[in-house]
């Protein structure tokens, strides 16, 4: 599993302002419940880190050899803010820069789904704001680090000056990393904290058999479709269930479904379960999935209308 993914899902889950926490790490294909390429969002952020180190420590240090030589604290102090600044700058740039995300990854994730001409357009400039202020001002906190970062090392430490391209170089990958992966690791990183607290304090409560908060709850939500599908057989280890409720008979029968999931549905859990069907039922299953994640999230959502068309010629 991809992290920050748990045990016992049909058991335990997180609370709602986790799963909101959730919306703000790196997706695969938008989805809600998942965190996509995570080692490679930490190894970056592992470099950037390294270099951010090297450029606090060396700034310290070239203050500290600064008053040694002159004699004046005010360099010193000087650079010892400039440091907290670096310090800073980056953490609120990245926070800012990052704001916004939970909000497109909803609307990626309604764009399955939704039906109504009007609520496409709104939801596609949601899902794909381009250079939003957050983006804007977060970004430009993170280049004054870089540009403060650059001045005060080659101010303060004279054999830095002859390497001065090799440093400006690498405070613009650092300036890349914290704009493409710092943001994304730390919500991967948060979500993960709080999903291991939670789940402590559910094994706390297992432990004393006495209730939790964190206990999984069964979640349900009804859906179209023109295929007919009668197999009961739960799913993921008895979590997922399928039941035909009721029968429309005319020139083209429709059929009402109930979709039941005891715990939180994952994204992975939802390719696994579509992957059982073909096209016409799978795409009809497939939006009740994600309708049931956003009941999940504490946002349901109701959209009538009728179910997709059957594809004709397909192996079901």
């Amino acid at each position: 599993m991809r992290y920050p993914y748990y045990k016992f899902p049909e058991r335990f889950q997180p609370n709602v302002q986790t799963l909101k926490l959730w919306l703000n790490t790196r997706k695969s294909e938008k989805g809600l419940f998942e965190t996509d390429k995570f080692s490679l969002d930490r190894n970056w952020f592992i470099i950037a880190i390294l270099i951010e180190i090297a450029a606090f420590s060396l700034t310290i240090w070239g203050g500290y050899l600064k008053y040694i030589g002159t004699g004046s604290s005010k360099v010193l102090i000087l650079a010892i803010v400039a440091s907290i600044l670096f310090v800073l700058l980056d953490y609120f740039g990245v926070l800012i820069h990052h704001q916004g995300k939970d909000t497109q990854v909803k609307a990626a994730s309604r764009l399955k789904f939704e039906k109504d001409i009007v609520m496409i357009s709104s939801l596609q400039k949601q899902a794909r704001p381009g250079i939003t202020t957050n983006v804007f001002f977060g970004f430009l906190c993170m280049l004054l680090s870089a540009i403060l970062k650059i001045t005060s090392l080659l101010l303060l430490i004279s054999f830095l000056k002859k390497l001065a391209p090799i440093v400006v170089i690498f405070y613009l990958l650092v300036l890349y990393i914290h704009t493409m992966h710092t943001g994304y690791w730390f919500f991967g990183w948060k979500v993960n904290r709080h999903i291991n607290n939670e789940f402590a304090i559910f094994q706390t409560h297992t432990t004393q058999q006495t209730l939790s908060e964190y206990s999984a709850r069964s979640y349900q939500i009804q859906f179209l479709s023109n295929y007919k599908h009668i197999d009961n057989t739960p799913y993921l280890d008895n979590r997922v269930k399928i039941s035909l409720l009721k029968t429309e008979a005319d020139n083209n029968p429709t059929y009402t479904y109930n979709l039941s999931c005891m715990g939180i549905l994952w994204d992975e859990d939802i390719n696994q379960i579509t992957n059982h069907f073909g096209n016409s039922f799978q795409r009809d299953l497939y939006e009740a999935c994600v309708k049931l994640q956003h009941q999940q999230l504490g946002q349901p959502i109701t959209i009538a209308g009728p179910p997709n068309p059957v594809i004709l010629n397909e192996d079901n």
